[in-house]
């Protein structure tokens, strides 16, 4: 006898070869009741005021695992804050930020975080065909 149950990425397959006796039988038959009870589910449970919540385990889960840092704007904000963003070019910026350390650096990823300081912090200014970042001058 084999049985296999499977939701997501839970599984539990039970298999024996030989015939069981009656109450090993009985008390086999009663756990694969539950165990179907589980893992089928009623569907979405309701609460009290009659609202459905999702049933354990239906979740939509990332695909991303691990835990999500800023890794370029805390530098950006560093370079800010330094007056070094004066009219430098993405180039310029992935380049300082690599050689201080931020490994995961890249254009796209600089120029994502330029974008959402501008126009709070930054100002985006085009000369001669190149985008260049510059922090505002207080005049």
């Amino acid at each position: 006898m084999r049985y296999r149950f499977r939701k997501g990425a839970t599984e539990l397959e039970l298999e024996y070869d030989r015939e069981l006796p009656e109450e090993q039988a009985k008390l086999v038959s009663s756990l694969l009741g539950h165990f179907v009870e589980i893992f089928e589910g009623a569907g979405p449970e309701a609460d009290e005021a009659g609202e459905t919540k999702p049933v354990r385990g239906q979740e939509r889960k990332s695909r991303r695992g691990g835990r999500r840092t800023a890794f370029v704007s805390p530098k950006i904000e560093e370079l800010i804050q330094s007056k070094w963003l004066v009219e430098k070019s993405t180039a310029d910026v992935v380049e300082k930020l690599k050689l201080e350390g931020v490994v995961a650096a890249n254009e796209e990823n600089v120029v994502a975080a330029l974008q959402r300081k501008v126009p709070h912090k930054l100002a985006r200014l085009e000369r001669e065909g190149k985008v260049l970042w510059t922090v505002h001058s207080m005049q």
